[in-house]
């Protein structure tokens, strides 16, 4: 089973919930990150976590990052959004894939 997580960006609250997915057998996993971490965000102390797990897809560094990621975010079982455009989110829902917002 393919279960995606889609977020701005990733951080310490989505860690521990995507360390256990990705380590559970049979669930291949992946973390699209859809924007670099603000510079508000890590002046205030948050770390970019963007690079630190290799199961996340960064599809704000190039149009085939981008690619990469819709064609996850489209092939995935189970999507759970916490942040998103509508571009990873409707082709989902026009299939009538399992989504959660």
């Amino acid at each position: 089973m393919k279960i995606t997580f889609i977020s701005n960006y990733y951080n310490h609250h989505q860690d521990p919930f995507s360390a256990c997915m990705s380590q559970m057998e049979g669930i291949e996993y992946h973390f699209i990150s859809t924007e670099l971490i603000s510079k508000e965000r890590t002046n205030s102390g948050w770390k970019d976590l963007n690079r630190s797990r290799p199961y996340i897809i960064r599809a704000y560094e190039s149009p085939e990052s981008a690619k990469a990621a819709r064609n996850v975010a489209l092939d995935s079982d189970i999507v759970i959004i916490g942040s998103a455009p509508d571009s990873f989110i409707i082709p989902r829902l026009r299939q009538g894939k399992l989504t959660f917002k």
